[in-house]
């Protein structure tokens, strides 16, 4: 069983699409009361995820909150979804493999393209 958090977005998509493609079972967890993403369970609360799944093979971290305008402040909603969140999973599911992935975000404003895993992260912040 995997569970995908942030099923609504880009990598997501394609990541649950691969997942079911193969037979497996991908549940969602995200911040809205429902989701379009094709999963096979989605919740958007804690407490009935860990009642629901007590157990997951893989966990994919692919939300993040980007602070657009605000790099260098940690707001709550900042601290929660990409701080909190990763450290609450990993309590919740201490034996499944945890995956973070991110968008080029990460690396702010880049100086040479294509961004490669090698390239220079310009400008740190908060987010990157």
């Amino acid at each position: 069983m995997h569970l995908v958090v942030g099923p609504d977005g880009f990598l997501a998509s394609h990541l649950i699409a691969l997942l079911r493609e193969h037979g497996r079972t991908v549940v969602g967890l995200g911040r809205k009361p429902t989701t379009q993403s094709n999963v096979d369970a989605y919740f958007n609360d804690f407490a009935k995820l860990k009642t629901d799944w007590p157990r997951f093979a893989v966990v994919y971290m692919l939300a993040g909150y980007v602070p657009y305008g605000a790099f260098q402040k940690a707001s709550a909603e900042f601290v929660a979804t990409n701080i909190l969140l990763v450290a609450n999973l990993s309590a919740l599911y201490p034996d499944a493999k945890m995956v973070l992935a991110s968008s080029v975000a990460v690396y702010g404003t880049p100086t040479v393209l294509p961004i490669t895993i090698e390239s220079a992260f310009v400008n740190p912040d908060l987010y990157g």
